[in-house]
């Protein structure tokens, strides 16, 4: 009979580990501390993490700040706590929704939210020259103790100049003064998404106080009643019981034609402003001229033949303050095109196309869109451009002309079919301030215009100098603002004969901000101290 026992050794996988204990734990210690090296190593030259303090780049970056949601419409929005540096709310506070004309309260003890974390890609510009519109992190010129976090708008050798909320450029090698386009540079299109403001989204429906399971505070009863700021000029459309536009679920052209035009005064709340985020504080320009927009809207005609247009007006090529109206009309044919109108001279012209792009078919839903941003007009169709039209006026043009005027007059002409219109939603681009909370400052390089009076002058820049300014334009401590540079910075990077208040110096800057990893946490239910993570918030930072 075969030996059923056996003297060979276990199968190595079963072998007893006769290593030493004390070499392990010499082998452990050597990989956590050559774990801490390389983690040390990645953090000091590749990537670091960052906590937003504050809300100088509200809202595409979030500092300390209260997260408030409507309960009539259920709109979202963060506003900038007035407490500062504690956890909760010291007083109570009153908010204007900015998706209704409802006033909200802010109790006493509510909880502040910290600031987004961010990556910041270091020394990346040792490698690659810093674009426009970067949002960078560097040392404050004026205090080097303190990390800010701005978007860069000026490069080394450029003359900066923000006139009428734009910010206009000359470059060494052009003697003419041109507005610097977000569009124009690599993901342009994702940077010009990213700052869009809100004024108002048609998919935010408010609700009759009654209808809410916690009964009305005082202030929500004294609130004017919710009409819809899409006001009827045209057609007969849907209508609600109190016979207004029926925006429960879209805008319903019932008949072959008509036209929406937006009412500011009833879209914008005059709590919130156009910054709805500084609100609590009372910061200065709540409310700004609006010239540069974007309206947009999911189209769905329900029979064959529709044709459409996108209006909004606009100071446009003019050398004076006279508005035209700029069309994106889209025709029966399948034809687009822009269009300018005189409506002084009851003048059109054709600023671009037409561009075929096949006719609206029932039932098929597209999603369009106008921009006029940055002395440029464009339409898009599901997410892609198909006509572009830009123009350059002289500086001396732009600087003569009276300021933008304070709303422009916004509209939808439908011909041809009954169509429903969803998610219209109206933005406004960023708009950089020439005036500052106190009277006694003139923001470094802006213009201020006063009537007849024109004030500022440029910002110059020299080799390896780059100017930086806030999203939020209003609460911004940015390059219009800074004082004189502290001594071991001016003795350093700056001639000792020149006064350069504004600028940063390259050997100043830290990187580039390039992902939100860990949004401001949310909160169970309003009021409780926000705790859950907020994955659907992390994104990529344009």
């Amino acid at each position: 009979m075969p030996d059923t026992t056996s003297t060979s050794p276990p199968p190595s996988h079963l072998a007893y580990d006769s290593e030493p204990l004390d070499q392990s734990i010499k082998e452990t210690l050597q990989s956590i501390v050559l774990a801490f090296v390389l983690a040390f190593l990645f953090r000091s030259f590749v990537v670091e993490a960052f906590i937003i303090p504050t809300g100088s780049m509200a809202p595409t970056l979030l500092g300390r700040h209260l997260s408030v949601t409507d309960p009539t419409t259920g709109y979202g929005f963060s506003v900038n706590p007035t407490s500062e540096g504690a956890s909760t709310l010291s007083e109570f506070d009153r908010l204007g929704a900015p998706m209704s004309a409802h006033v909200l309260e802010l109790p006493k003890g509510s909880f502040i939210s910290p600031g987004d974390r961010i990556l910041v890609l270091k020394y990346l510009y040792a490698f690659q020259e810093p674009q426009r519109w970067d949002v960078v992190v560097f040392k404050n010129p004026t205090n080097p103790n303190e990390n800010y976090i701005k978007r860069l708008v000026g490069l080394p050798g450029e003359s900066i100049w923000i006139v009428d909320g734009n910010i206009y450029v000359r470059r060494p090698d052009q003697p003419s003064w041109q507005v610097a386009r977000k569009l124009d540079r690599r993901h342009g299109e994702r940077i010009q998404r990213a700052v869009w403001q809100p004024i108002y989204y048609s998919q935010f429906v408010s609700l009759p106080w009654a209808s809410q399971e916690t009964p009305a505070t005082a202030d929500q009863m004294q609130s004017p009643p919710f009409v819809v700021p899409w006001i009827i000029s045209q057609g007969q459309w849907k209508l609600d019981e109190f016979h207004q536009l029926d925006a429960s679920h879209g805008y319903h052209l019932l008949s072959p034609q008509g036209q929406l035009h937006f009412d500011f005064d009833t879209g914008v709340s005059p709590l919130a402003g156009l910054y709805s985020y500084n609100q609590t504080t009372r910061g200065p320009q709540l409310d700004q001229p609006v010239e540069d927009i974007r309206l947009a809207a999911t189209i769905v005609p329900h029979q064959t033949g529709l044709s459409f247009d996108l209006q909004t007006t606009s100071r446009l090529d003019n050398a004076d303050s006279r508005q035209d109206r700029l069309i994106a009309r889209f025709q029966a044919d399948g034809s687009v095109l822009l269009l300018a109108v005189d409506p002084q001279q009851d003048a059109t012209r054709v600023l671009a196309g037409p561009i075929q792009v096949g006719p609206f078919m029932p039932e098929v839903p597209h999603r369009v869109e106008l921009w006029y941003v940055d002395q440029q007009a464009s339409i898009w169709i599901d997410g892609q451009p198909v006509v572009r039209w830009s123009f350059s006026l002289p500086i001396d043009d732009i600087v003569r002309r009276p300021p933008p005027p304070s709303r422009p007059q916004v509209a939808i002409h439908i011909r041809g079919c009954p169509t429903s219109l969803y998610e219209v939603t109206l933005d406004r681009d960023l708009f950089y301030t020439s005036e500052s909370s106190d009277h006694n400052v003139r923001p470094q390089g802006t213009l201020v215009k006063d009537e007849d009076l024109r004030l500022g002058e440029p910002i110059e820049l020299q080799a390896d100098q780059f100017f930086c300014l806030g999203d939020n334009s209003p609460l911004s401590q940015d390059g219009r603002f800074w004082s004189d540079p502290n001594a071991w910075v001016q003795q350093r990077y700056f001639d000792q004969d020149a006064t350069p208040n504004g600028i940063v110096p390259r050997r100043l800057l830290m990187g580039r901000a390039f992902f939100v990893y860990w949004p401001a946490p949310l909160a169970l239910s309003p009021n409780q101290l926000p705790v859950l993570p907020n994955f659907a918030d992390m994104r990529w930072i344009y």
